[in-house]
């Protein structure tokens, strides 16, 4: 199977693969990898690990608390077929609640056939929200905690203004509209 090299780097970082001395590396581009490796990524347990990620990205950037990973406490730690498909339920419904279709059809088809289209489907979908949310982590400057209380008769500091603050709870259209407007300013 062949993977971008950017994704390659990502599954080590993440402890998903480890680099391997029998990985092809072609035009700095694409990672051919072994099928030590390959065997690795349809262990549902190595999502497990991209998931908790993913899911620690998406509740800093968009200041929630998702807790989808509570469901893997009850992954089984059996190594059959039967535990693998089990596992990767778990793991779909996790992959479906960020946006990702994956039916039981299709992991089905994955795990039976050994599908390297419908894994590298996954993984990419994984992969670029990853880079999406790393990258909109990184566009937030840390922001000093402000409470801003308004009385009409009074000025506002926008600076000041909470942009973790929930817009349902702003008792202002300025304080509403600096949120908006300091969250989307490039």
């Amino acid at each position: 199977m062949e993977l971008p090299s950017e994704m390659y780097s990502w599954l080590i970082d993440l402890g998903v693969l480890e680099l391997s001395l029998n990985a092809r590396v072609e035009n700095n581009l694409n990672v051919y990898i072994p099928k030590t490796s390959l065997n690795l990524l349809f262990d549902a347990h190595s999502f497990e690990k991209i998931l908790l990620k993913l899911e620690e990205q998406y509740n800093m950037f968009y200041d929630v608390h998702l807790h989808y990973s509570k469901n893997f406490k009850n992954m089984s730690k059996g190594l059959s077929n039967n535990d693998n498909l089990y596992n990767w339920n778990i793991i779909s419904e996790s992959i479906n609640a960020f946006g990702f279709e994956l039916t039981k059809e299709k992991v089905d088809v994955m795990l039976n056939t050994k599908n390297t289209k419908i894994l590298s489907e996954i993984l990419n979908n994984l992969f670029n929200l990853s880079q999406e949310l790393t990258k909109r982590n990184k566009e937030i400057k840390p922001i000093k905690q402000v409470n801003v209380e308004h009385k009409s008769d009074e000025a506002i500091n926008i600076e000041s203004i909470d942009l973790k603050k929930n817009i349902k709870e702003t008792d202002s259209i300025i304080i509403f509209y600096s949120i908006i407007r300091k969250a989307f300013r490039h």
